[in-house]
């Protein structure tokens, strides 16, 4: 069995005590550094983040979880509005169908009452060359009766003078 040298040359050149030494300077820096300090701060500063990483992702699950529920009613929310758009187009195609047979009939009305118009003219005007027509007949028959019997001539004359007299009096 290998014997270990336990003497003060012994432990100067073996490797155990090299060993003690480096793990002496890293426990002097160690303390010196803070390294403790480091390390709960890192700690920290990962556990903050891995905190942040979570709030993060719930956060992030809600928003998705959201996005779902109003996507999810997304064709409902169509169809629905395709039946009000088609209710509005029914309601103005009514309305315009509504607007224009009143729009023709005003017009019917319209033009009845120029027809009617035209129709009174006409017949004012008929009426009046009818009259003009009979008077001109009138006159007519009564000077061929004057010139074909001149006594009718002196009873015409005596008759105007006598309805004459009649206003002066």
């Amino acid at each position: 069995m290998p014997t270990v040298d336990l003497s003060i040359h012994g432990l100067l050149e073996g490797n155990f005590f090299n060993f003690l030494i480096i793990v002496g300077l890293i426990v002097y820096a160690g303390v010196k550094l803070n390294a403790s300090g480091a390390l709960e701060a890192a700690k920290k500063s990962v556990e903050k983040l891995l905190k942040e990483s979570d709030e993060h992702k719930i956060n992030s699950q809600k928003t998705l979880e959201t996005a779902k529920n109003e996507v999810k009613d997304l064709p409902l929310e169509i169809e629905k509005i395709k039946r009000e758009g088609q209710n509005t187009i029914e309601t103005f195609k009514k309305a315009t169908q509504e607007e224009l047979a009143q729009a023709v009939q005003r017009l019917e009305i319209n033009a009845q009452k120029a027809l009617d118009t035209e129709v009174q003219k006409v017949s004012s005007a008929l009426q009046k060359e009818a009259a003009m027509k009979s008077v001109e007949v009138a006159q007519n028959k009564t000077r061929n009766n004057l010139l074909e019997n001149s006594s009718l001539h002196r009873k015409f004359i005596d008759e105007a003078i006598n309805k004459i007299e009649e206003l002066e009096i």
